[in-house]
């Protein structure tokens, strides 16, 4: 007869996975030589990886760079990689979704924090409210008219347009026949 279970919790699996050795043969590609450990990442530790996958996705990493990067810092297997790849791309993807709103205050939250950075360059803190600025159209262009002395219309005077096609009907018209005779 087997142990029943009902109603007292089940044993929590080890997590300390056979599979944490050095691998034996040759046989993995870009992996490092080591198997995944089995460890199984906290929620934090978990969104900080999809987030450095996907900047490393944005700064266009391929796949297997990242399943490589991945495997040699966490020691993640590629299934975890795919699923992480996976993620990310749905992360970048919402994003991308936001309103325009959402990333203008976003970016200005940003640039502010680095405006009254004490440890930042006084040249990223000026950047920063140069930045801040453009985002809220403070430095908006302004208009300049261009005009002659007090204020009049400029004076061009007659302008002549030279047309090949106008010039070569004269030249048919001037000759009255259609004959092209130079003289």
């Amino acid at each position: 007869m087997k142990p029943s279970h009902r109603g007292k919790p089940r044993p929590k699996p080890d997590h300390k996975s056979k599979n944490s050795k050095p691998a034996t043969n040759k046989h993995h590609g870009n992996w490092s030589q080591e198997h995944p450990t089995g460890i199984k990442p906290a929620a934090a530790e978990l969104t900080k990886r999809i987030h450095q996958v996907a900047d490393l996705l944005c700064a266009g990493y391929k796949s297997g760079e990242i399943a490589a990067a991945m495997n040699a810092q966490f020691k993640v297997s590629a299934r975890t990689t795919e699923s992480y790849l996976s993620r990310a791309k749905a992360l970048i993807l919402e994003e991308v979704g936001r309103p325009k709103d959402e990333h203008r205050a976003e970016s200005f939250g940003y640039y502010q924090k680095m405006s009254h950075d004490k440890e930042a360059p006084a040249s990223v803190r000026l950047h920063a409210r140069e930045l801040i600025g453009d985002l809220l159209g403070l430095d908006a262009p302004k208009r300049a008219e261009i005009s002659g002395p007090e204020g009049a219309p400029i004076a061009f005077g007659d302008v002549k347009v030279y047309l090949p096609a106008k010039r070569a009907i004269e030249l048919v018209e001037a000759n009255g026949d259609g004959n092209n005779e130079r003289g």
